[in-house]
């Protein structure tokens, strides 16, 4: 039954997409930094890719391996700040918790507190279903609108994780 399911999502989302070369250098370094390790390995689990016309990165999985061992999984993907996409990624653990948070890409001149690594480490430990910006999640000034949607967004990654 579990293969169906992500059949049926592979079919709904594509698998034709491909990650942009642009962050493949800032994507490795993320997974070092979350591991302390440079022998982690990326297999591609479902890759979605929006039009060029809607702005965002689309959304991409990928299962992290050492050696022979699955270890997490790391999902790249975009969000609406106030005026533009940004582009980020979590790294899970195998148990779908957050490790890391790390922003990849942003784009515009307000907003980029949430850049911060301490302001993201609270989502360290996370799943992401049912987090609130101001209630679970800490406010941060100058970022209402970028801070909301990365909170939002990982609401959306956790109902996907939970079909795979």
């Amino acid at each position: 039954m579990k293969y169906l399911l992500i059949i049926a999502t592979l079919l709904l989302v594509g698998f034709d997409g491909e990650l942009p070369k642009s962050l493949e250098r800032k994507i490795d370094k993320t997974i070092s930094r979350s591991f302390d390790s440079d022998n982690i390995t990326m297999e591609k689990v479902i890759s979605d890719d929006q039009d060029e016309n809607s702005g965002g990165l689309g959304t991409f999985i990928y299962s992290l391996h050492e050696e022979a061992e699955q270890i997490g999984y790391i999902v790249i993907t975009s969000a609406m700040g106030r005026h533009e996409y940004f582009d980020y990624c979590v790294i899970y653990n195998s148990d779908f918790s957050i490790r890391n948070v790390e922003i990849l890409v942003y784009r515009s001149d307000h907003g980029y507190e949430i850049t911060n690594r301490k302001w993201l480490k609270q989502f360290v430990g996370q799943r992401g279903c049912g987090l609130e910006y101001s209630k679970d999640i800490d406010a941060i000034s100058g970022a209402t609108y970028s801070a909301g949607s990365i909170t939002a967004d990982l609401a959306r990654l956790c109902l996907l994780l939970q079909k795979l």
